[in-house]
């Protein structure tokens, strides 16, 4: 069983060095100081019991089912339902997605210290870390339909080409549906974002028309 005070101590401050700690980012936005000291939480406690392997599959089969399910997030994230009920509908998702042990005692913890509109963000942010401590980089890739393995793997081999001058290892693809995406993807490296959308094009347009009515 998971030790609450073991994971409150780990909650607090990372020392500098203890562990790769991500500088990533998720959807376009900075990853939360909150989010990120979960997910050294949950490395630590995972490399503690040599469980990397296992909580890191887990956790991909647990992001897949929430990127694939809007009313999923909806109920993981909102601010009106209560704790244990919440944790009952976890233990729900998690008998069917075959999520137990040491990641299912953890998000109890999570749920219960009032953060579960975290969970997405500290899964991320989990896989960001382990990513990192293999000498990987993680291309967050939003668009506007689901990616086919195959697609992502495309991806993956033109950023790597892109990018092994700058002595990247491996591109770990980690997609997200967005049907605000109007075409193409969007694709988010750390802090740097590659916009290959039309919804991209069309709002640097718009500012290109804005800057010559005001000359």
């Amino acid at each position: 069983m998971l030790n609450p005070p073991r994971l409150l101590s780990l909650l607090l401050p990372i020392s500098k060095g203890s562990l790769p700690v991500t500088d990533a980012t998720f959807s376009g936005k900075p990853l939360s100081v909150v989010a990120t000291r979960y997910a050294n939480a949950l490395y630590l406690l995972a490399s503690e019991r040599s469980q990397l392997p296992m909580v890191e599959k887990e956790l991909r089969a647990f992001q897949g089912l929430l990127n694939s399910s809007a009313e999923l997030m909806r109920f993981i994230t909102s601010p009106l339902l209560r704790r244990d009920v919440v944790v009952k509908g976890l233990d729900a998702l998690f008998a069917k997605a075959h999520i137990s042990g040491l990641a299912q005692q953890f998000f109890h913890v999570v749920v219960k210290n009032g953060r579960a509109a975290a969970i997405p963000t500290v899964i991320q942010a989990f896989l960001n870390i382990v990513a990192q401590a293999r000498g990987e980089v993680v291309a967050e890739v939003t668009a506007a339909h689901a990616l086919t393995d195959a697609q992502k793997e495309m991806i993956a081999s033109a950023l790597q080409n892109s990018l092994s001058a700058k002595g990247v290892k491996k591109i770990v693809i980690a997609s997200k549906v967005d049907s605000s995406v109007l075409g193409g993807m969007m694709v988010q490296i750390g802090s740097s974002l590659y916009d290959g959308t039309i919804k991209g094009k069309l709002q640097k347009l718009s500012q290109v028309l804005k800057a010559n009515r005001a000359a």
